[in-house]
């Protein structure tokens, strides 16, 4: 493999304006090409980040560019059909989140890679923030079982207003909710073993949506769901020796046994100098296209949550 990667890019974006930041600091980087379907956007995109191509489609994206990785941010309703012309050339494919609005779309994509001996990767940058890694690295050194409690807040309507189309707005539990369904995963040890709803979901009609989990490992979870109304999103683990929180998720707080006040932790400022967790999970990107170690969310991994999501919600 050449020593410069060659980054290309899919959609123009807030996402992809995101990735270009990052991956325009990173060395040996060259950001080679970009297809959007709004052209105009994409000449504005490569204008601003010094990207020499900007191609008409993916086919195109890589016959100009020769790209060693390209990374997809487009709308829900269109990922499939972007992936399904991406497998086919020699690049590394990576994706935001989600993937796929509905969980057929996510298992078609995990079949569409498999078919095509590729393995994709998928953005779920919550897992590169410093407040994560941070917890994690805390965990490490607490034996015994881990209960996490996550709450999340969603609308139907509220996704209309902001322009999302009917069907990505009625599964908005795989659309924006996997962004707090998946600490659940990130933080409870082994498989998930059972999965207990409150109540079945009620489309626009719910107001609670919770679910108790339980992992192999004897971890437990518990997910709250806020459907059109107020909440925070937060994340907190508690085990006998102390309680981690992260709320807002960029942040973290610690409370150990015996102890009364709670400790912030001090974050990387790398965390907003760049979109959170986006300039660690570059790097992991990286090193999955140099066939190097790399702990990057391949779409297995991101299918598994895909799947909490399901039993969540029974839809």
């Amino acid at each position: 493999m050449r020593d410069t990667v060659k980054v290309a890019f899919v959609g123009a974006g807030a996402m992809t304006e995101q990735h270009c930041r990052v991956m325009g600091q990173m060395p040996m980087v060259e950001l080679a090409g970009i297809a959007s379907r709004t052209r105009a956007k994409a000449e504005q995109t490569a204008a601003r980040h010094g990207i020499a191509v900007v191609a008409d489609n993916v086919v195109d994206l890589f016959a100009r560019t020769n790209a060693d990785l390209v990374m997809v941010s487009v709308k829900e309703l269109v990922l499939h059909e972007i992936l399904r012309d991406a497998v086919r050339f020699p690049w590394v494919v990576f994706m935001e989140k989600p993937m796929g609005h509905r969980m057929d779309i996510a298992m078609s994509i995990r079949d569409m890679f498999a078919a095509a001996g590729k393995r994709g990767y998928v953005g779920l940058n919550r897992r590169y923030f410093d407040s994560t890694l941070r917890a994690q690295r805390i965990l490490a050194e607490v034996a015994g079982p881990r209960h996490i409690l996550v709450q999340d807040q969603q609308s139907i309507a509220a996704a209309r207003q902001i322009g999302h189309p009917d069907d990505v707005a009625e599964h908005f539990m795989y659309a924006n909710s996997i962004h707090t369904i998946d600490y659940i995963r990130n933080f409870g040890r082994g498989k998930v073993s059972a999965v207990v709803r409150d109540g079945e979901w009620q489309g626009a009609d719910t107001f609670m949506q919770a679910a108790s989990i339980r992992f192999s490992s004897g971890d437990t979870a518990r997910y709250e769901a806020v459907w059109q109304g107020p909440g925070p999103w937060g994340c907190s683990i508690n085990t006998k020796e102390v309680r981690l929180e992260l709320r807002p998720l960029e942040r973290l707080t610690v409370q150990r046994v015996g102890e009364r006040t709670v400790t912030a932790v001090d974050i990387d400022p790398i965390d907003t100098d760049f979109k959170a967790g986006f300039h660690r999970q570059a790097k992991a990107v990286l090193d999955a296209v140099r066939g190097e170690p790399s702990d990057l969310p391949d779409v297995e991994e991101a299918l598994r949550t895909m799947q909490l999501v399901h039993s969540i919600y029974g839809k």
